[in-house]
């Protein structure tokens, strides 16, 4: 994955812009280093073109360590740096070492960036995630305990348990009122 294509997508949809590092006493430029900001969150985004050059990447540790020092209280919980790696290799090896990479969490949140589709594995750029966040978790438990008791309760008692669990899942309705409402539908 090239450089271009990562500023391509924060500078269009994301609302990331680049700001000048030396805000935060700190001279990314020197190490290579690009920073991105939104109103949420800082990015710090390096390009490694050689595997052994990835292979040193806690020496910007240090630098990202300067950045968290000199960055607004707001920002110290999302502050993540990008590692995107324009070199094809795709062993054991390195992927191990992406592994390692990635769960490494002094300082910031790490994430490697080979291909289009690592992006999707970053939350706040994954428009799936957001989809999975409405999904309707109470109807679907409502569904799974009636279909489930459908199975082993008598009819008459059915009805009061679908009314106790929707009432249950819909409405804050006092134990009173969920009673009054099972007698009223027995009779």
């Amino acid at each position: 994955m090239e450089i271009e294509t990562i500023r391509a997508f924060l500078s269009n949809d994301k609302k990331f812009r680049l700001i000048e590092d030396r805000i935060f006493n700190v001279d990314l430029y020197q190490y290579d280093m690009e920073m991105w900001v939104s109103g949420e969150r800082i990015l710090v985004l390096k390009e490694y073109k050689t595997k052994t050059a990835f292979y040193r990447w806690l020496n910007e540790q240090a630098v990202i360590a300067s950045v968290y020092q000199n960055i607004p209280y707001r920002y110290k919980n999302n502050l993540y740096f990008f590692i995107v790696l324009s070199f094809e290799e795709e062993s054991l090896e390195i992927q191990s070492f992406i592994n390692q990479v990635e769960r490494n969490n002094k300082i910031c949140r790490k994430y490697i960036l080979m291909k289009d589709i690592d992006l999707e594995k970053i939350p706040f750029f994954n428009e799936s995630l957001i989809d999975r966040i409405e999904f309707d978790y109470a109807e679907r438990f409502k569904d799974r305990i009636l279909k489930a008791l459908e199975e082993k309760t008598l009819d008459n008692n059915l009805e009061r348990i679908k009314i106790i669990i929707n009432s249950y899942l819909t409405d804050n309705s006092s134990e009173e009122d969920l009673l009054k409402k099972g007698d009223s539908n027995e009779n």
